[in-house]
């Protein structure tokens, strides 16, 4: 019988150090500290967010290397309002924007993911696995 290849997982503290300052930092931090998927992080708009409160009620899924907007979430279960850190929060507002029909985050799949992984290389971490495709990539309590 095979046995599974596990992975040690970095602390927050090693993720933080390995994504701050990177041109993913913003993706990354609202996938780890609020539970969300890849697709639900690039389909956030300005408007959902009111005051320090984000509204997840959409995705902005890579199809075939084209985005595709679903107006609607995977599941029931995923529309949900969520409280905004203050970090993530001056993150956010420090994106120039005209619109609240703009994204949050701008960057492509491709792009994220690439970087992601470029830098859960160099850090032989595998994070990009928990931040890019699983639902919840970091257990919350490792999250500051």
């Amino acid at each position: 019988m095979r046995k599974p290849n596990l992975k040690e997982l970095p602390t927050a503290e090693q993720v933080m150090q390995m994504i701050v300052g990177t041109d993913i930092e913003l993706p990354c931090l609202l996938a780890i500290w609020l539970s969300l998927r890849i697709s639900e992080v690039r389909g956030l708009p300005f408007g959902d967010l009111n005051e320090n409160v984000l509204t997840v009620r959409r995705s902005r899924m890579n199809i075939n290397g084209k985005d595709v907007i679903r107006e609607v979430n995977k599941t029931y279960n995923s529309t949900r309002k969520l409280v905004v850190p203050d970090y993530l929060l001056k993150l956010i507002i420090s994106i120039p924007h005209e619109r609240n029909e703009d994204f949050i985050v701008q960057q492509s799949y491709q792009f994220i993911y690439a970087n992601l992984t470029r830098i859960a290389q160099e850090h032989d971490s595998g994070i990009e696995r928990f931040i890019i495709r699983e639902k919840k990539p970091l257990d919350k309590q490792m999250i500051l």
